[in-house]
């Protein structure tokens, strides 16, 4: 077998292996759709094996009491032994639409979770247009030193 030949077959391995590691962490994602009427939604992805959720849609009134408990339920689970390192809580913000106070107390109730369950929440790409209603609510202190921008 030349060398040629030899170069292709690594290659056709290393392209089978990046598909199936691709499915395998499509297959670890859930996705929830919740609707809480016809105006507004929430769409949340999430993958376990990253503990990183996916908002997108609406984080007010509408949408999050009426599956609170839901969402609670699929939040990642850490470590009370305070030996162990802190595991990490992502939760990807940027395809947030509308955002009220009600987000504003979930992403408090997310804070307060995560320090309980020993995680270290980030918020990435928070909307800047949530910052003022965080600033009114006097949470701004708590919320800002979560966010963290990612470019890519």
């Amino acid at each position: 077998m030349n060398k040629t030949s030899k170069d292709l077959n690594k290659a056709n391995k290393a392209n089978k292996a990046n598909k199936a590691n691709k499915q395998d962490i499509d297959n670890l994602e859930k996705k929830i759709e919740v609707i809480a009427s016809a105006s507004a939604s929430l769409s949340l992805s999430v993958n376990d094996s990253f503990s990183m959720w996916v908002l997108s849609g609406d984080l007010i009134y509408d949408t999050i009491p009426l599956k609170i408990a839901e969402l609670e339920e699929l939040r990642p689970q850490g470590s009370l032994d305070k030996s162990k390192r802190l595991s990490s809580w992502s939760i990807d913000c940027r395809g947030i639409k509308h955002f009220d106070s009600c987000g504003a107390a979930f992403l408090l109730s997310c804070l307060r979770y995560a320090k309980k369950n020993r995680l270290k929440l980030q918020l990435i790409d928070l909307p800047e247009s949530v910052f003022p209603l965080l600033q009114v609510q006097g949470v701004a202190g708590l919320i800002y030193p979560l966010v963290r921008d990612v470019i890519y």
